[in-house]
């Protein structure tokens, strides 16, 4: 099902545990039903740990359903903080980059070399 955004996907360690962390239509939807829109988001409109835990928990929620916002918070530490904004504006800077696809070209000439 992933296998066409694998390029798209990061991972963030938390207090030994590892999370994907991937924004896709599913994920960008619950961060907007869950907080101001992307622009304020990225415009820092927010308070810094506020936006990263909601970024966060958005991210991951394509891959860790299970895993509650408030579980993320008690897993993150504030010094992770640098780090794991660096992933999530790699990860929103994918999911908004269009992939590019080599087109082949047709093959001219004798392939055997005859």
């Amino acid at each position: 099902m992933f296998e066409d955004i694998v390029d798209d996907v990061f991972e963030v360690e938390l207090s030994g545990r590892t999370f994907k962390v991937c924004f896709t239509m599913n994920s960008l939807e619950v961060l907007e039903s869950h907080g101001p829109n992307l622009d304020d988001m990225q415009g820092r409109g927010l308070p810094v740990y506020e936006r990263s835990l909601t970024m966060l928990w958005a991210g991951t929620r394509d891959f860790h359903k299970e895993v509650s916002r408030e579980e993320l918070g008690r897993l993150m530490r504030p010094w992770q903080l640098s780090a794991v904004n660096n992933i999530l504006d790699q990860a929103i800077v994918a999911a908004y980059t269009p992939k590019k696809k080599v087109e082949k070209e047709p093959a001219t000439g004798n392939p055997t070399g005859s």
